[in-house]
């Protein structure tokens, strides 16, 4: 299914192409939790953020918009293929990301989550070409 936006389709392909940038941003640039972003007044190209905030800021340019339809699609994503913590709620990926997870478990979610998004039959992102 292909849901159309102001911005890119929302597409496996391109929900892919996504989780891969923001891995690649998270790797370079840095990453943080706790906070969306790490630092009152970063300036939003070279701030550390977290998981959502990255992805959201690809996606739209802000940090904060979890709404925009790639970004939500994106995290519905990981949500559903997070690890599972005892004790936690299984679709808790705010929480996972925060108190769970080290870099390296964030960077293989996004990563993985990428892998399979592009073996669906409809993926068309940059990768899948």
């Amino acid at each position: 299914m292909t849901t159309t936006t102001t911005g890119p389709a929302v597409t496996p392909g391109a929900i892919a192409d996504l989780l891969e940038r923001a891995a690649d941003r998270l790797e370079t640039v840095g990453w943080t939790n706790r906070a969306i972003v790490h630092g009152d007044g970063a300036d939003l190209k070279t701030a550390r953020m977290d998981m959502h905030g990255t992805i959201a800021y690809l996606a739209c340019g802000s940090p904060y918009e979890w709404d925009n339809p790639l970004a939500a699609a994106a995290i519905k994503e990981l949500r559903v293929r997070k690890p599972v913590v005892p004790g936690e709620p299984p679709l808790n990926l705010l929480a996972w990301h925060d108190f769970h997870a080290e870099l390296s478990d964030v960077l293989a979610l996004l990563r993985n989550t990428a892998k399979e998004l592009r073996q669906q039959p409809n993926a068309m992102g940059a990768a899948a070409r």
